[in-house]
């Protein structure tokens, strides 16, 4: 069984797209499946940028199986709206990211945001449409952290 047929499960994904395993893109129209497809991401260590957009099956306990990729620079999680403050607790161990999008995941909070270390290499942070985040939960980031809201 390869990748592609093992994320098929995501709900949004429609394939993986690889250069040498650097990037794999996942967003796109809506699938059936459980999302534990994405356990099989773990398995592409020099992933350096993912894109799971739209992947509205994807969980906290998914999201947990990324932790191992430390090679990530870029994480789109964009209307990934299963995702928690716990699943941003397993985002926090990648810390060569430099880009996290979260737009509209709605079930982020302070406390979640507060999970992300002020001494990762985190540089952009969109967090638009996400309403349990407020300009406090934001404050603890350094200022060369760009929040887009």
């Amino acid at each position: 069984e390869g990748i592609n047929d093992s994320v098929n499960g995501l709900g949004g994904g429609v394939g993986v797209e690889s250069r040498e395993n650097q990037v794999a893109g996942l967003g796109g129209r809506p699938r059936r499946g459980d999302g534990l497809g994405i356990a099989h991401l773990a398995e592409l260590k020099s992933l350096t940028t993912l894109n799971l957009a739209v992947c509205s099956k994807i969980t906290d306990a998914g999201v947990a199986h990324l932790s191992v990729l430390t090679s990530l620079t870029s994480l789109n999680m964009d209307r990934c709206s299963r995702i928690t403050d716990a699943g941003v607790m397993h985002v926090s161990a990648l810390t060569s990211l430099t880009t996290l999008n979260l737009t509209e995941c709605s079930e982020i909070t302070d406390a979640g945001i507060a999970q992300l270390d002020p001494t990762t290499s985190l540089t952009t942070l969109y967090i638009t449409r996400c309403s349990k985040i407020t300009d406090e939960g934001v404050s603890h980031l350094p200022w060369s952290t760009i929040c887009v809201r």
